[in-house]
């Protein structure tokens, strides 16, 4: 699986289908699409921020994490729960957990002046459309830390030249 972006959307697809188009927007909410259904991602708060992942009306799941941002949790709305770790030791990851092991993560390599994000899944299997909504939160989340440290959220751009799992 891949990221690309294709003028304002972010696609994630493998070499023969599109899997979810991702229109980031760091100030609104984030909306990204799943075959024919549409999903909302929306950033509540300020101080301890939190997400929420809506499918059309209906609450998918949310996301919080601690004041500080180094770990946090993915709650569904059937009560499952999942683990998320932000590390910043050189460089950016961000991980999605179930009971340790990690389902995906983000991570910037930096070569000279050319950062990229590296999108990988890693072994833990959930369902499809699961792993898609945390794909999707992850780039959002992803994108959104890496605009706070840039001035010009185009700069995210260099970020999407996105390696294969």
């Amino acid at each position: 699986m891949n990221w690309t972006k294709e003028g304002e959307y972010y696609n994630l697809s493998t070499e023969k289908e599109s899997l979810l188009k991702l229109k980031f927007d760091l100030l609104k909410t984030t909306t990204f699409q799943i075959g024919d259904q549409e999903y909302i991602i929306e950033k509540k708060g300020f101080w301890q921020p939190y997400y929420l992942v809506h499918k059309g009306e209906a609450l998918v799941a949310t996301l919080r994490h601690d004041f500080w941002g180094s770990k946090g949790r993915i709650e569904l709305t059937n009560q499952t729960t999942y683990q998320v770790e932000y590390k910043f030791k050189n460089t950016l990851t961000l991980r999605f957990l179930h009971q340790e092991q990690e389902i995906l993560s983000y991570h910037v390599e930096t070569t000279g002046a050319l950062s990229k994000s590296v999108f990988r899944v890693g072994v833990v299997i959930v369902e499809e459309e699961l792993l898609l909504v945390l794909a999707a939160m992850g780039m959002t989340i992803f994108l959104s830390i890496f605009n706070e440290f840039k001035a010009d959220s185009g700069d995210a751009s260099v970020l999407i030249a996105i390696a294969a799992m």
